[in-house]
């Protein structure tokens, strides 16, 4: 490990707490790598489960995700679907703050939603990066109580 800069895991299972008042993540994958910066690199049927069962997006699942432990932020450019009581989103790409709870699609393919989300506030935008001329969804999820 010290020679090499980082470890290697078979079936990671790991648990991400952002504050003390957020209940936290748990993330599993078929492979694993950390490294000695905290970066964490998972690699296929890799799902990441909020254990608030009333919170907004209860599953994301991927096939690559980059997990800064450092910061709670997660990024991707494989295929993600986010996932939670009322809707479904399929995009390829995206980063998230766990902190922060944003989430950000690069690229959005296809989205499903159900009529029952009167208790959250879901704004979705859509960005044109001037090196990138495709559109880029954003999503902030909150209770309606915190806006």
């Amino acid at each position: 490990y010290q020679l090499l800069g980082f470890t290697l895991f078979e079936q990671p299972q790991y648990t991400i707490f952002t504050t003390a008042q957020e209940r936290p993540w748990h993330v599993s994958a078929v492979e694993g790598t950390l490294y000695d910066d905290n970066r964490l690199h998972l690699e296929d049927n890799v799902v990441l489960q909020s254990t608030d069962k009333e919170g907004f997006i209860q599953t994301m699942k991927t096939d690559f995700i980059e997990i800064d432990l450092n910061n709670n932020t997660l990024s991707s450019d494989q295929l993600v679907t986010i996932s939670g009581k009322n809707f479904v989103v399929q995009g390829t790409g995206f980063t998230a703050n766990l902190n922060k709870r944003t989430f950000e699609l690069l690229n959005h393919a296809k989205s499903t939603f159900s009529p029952n989300l009167s208790h959250y506030y879901l704004k979705i935008t859509k960005q044109t990066a001037s090196k990138n001329p495709d559109s880029t969804v954003v999503m902030y999820i909150l209770p309606k109580a915190v806006w």
